[in-house]
């Protein structure tokens, strides 16, 4: 999994770059603006796509094995808390890139 969110950054990354350099070079003005907008469009919702949250939830019979309550940690990752209990069950949330490229 994650040689594959690695790869596809990877060519996702060479893609605006080529379409970068082909804007420049052939379109005429006004399809380069449009262009270039649809290009920093792009990245940015690949960027909202890694930040978004993914949560996963803890079995039962895992929650006693911590030695702090969750209730009273304050974990988080990046803008979000890890720990949340929704609908009296616990889950562990993180941000899609952490959860790709790190555990």
């Amino acid at each position: 999994m994650y040689i594959f969110v690695i790869f596809a950054t990877l060519i996702f990354s060479g893609i605006l770059l080529g379409v970068f350099v082909f804007v420049k070079k052939y379109l005429a003005p006004k399809a380069k603006k449009f262009a270039l907008a649809l290009v920093f469009i792009s990245a940015i919702g690949f960027g909202v796509f890694l930040v978004r949250p993914s949560c996963v939830p803890i079995p039962p019979e895992t929650l006693h094995g911590f030695t702090e309550p969750l209730e009273t940690r304050d974990d988080r990752d990046g803008y979000l808390r890890v720990f949340q209990k929704k609908n009296n069950q616990w889950y562990q949330c993180k941000m899609y890139l952490s959860r790709a490229l790190f555990f």
